[in-house]
């Protein structure tokens, strides 16, 4: 784990996929908001999403410095769109520091 490998007040950013995202549900469902990627460049890799309590249970104990969901949302997408897609999916990001 990240919290392991960081020193006291080490910073971590970084961005998880939210339940909001537009591949969210897409492909096998094998355990709560975790899917197997039907297809694509990803094919066959699991992919878990979260929501907000998931978010801060997984940083639980840490110092949340900024905790946004960026929310995009496609008008229109062309053929093989989640193959090629260059915008950014619906995301948390995350920036925490390390604390006890």
């Amino acid at each position: 784990m990240v919290h392991d490998r960081l020193v006291m007040n080490g910073l971590f950013i970084g961005t998880f996929k939210s339940t909001k995202a537009d591949t969210y549900g897409l492909g096998t469902e094998i355990e709560p908001n975790t899917f197997i990627c039907p297809d694509g460049p990803e094919q066959g890799q699991l992919h878990y999403f979260f929501d907000e309590t998931a978010i801060r249970q997984l940083f639980k104990g840490w110092e949340f410095i900024s905790l946004v969901e960026q929310s995009m949302k496609y008008l229109e997408r062309g053929r093989n769109f989640l193959g090629y897609n260059p915008f950014p999916y619906t995301t948390w990001c995350v920036l925490v520091r390390k604390k006890v």
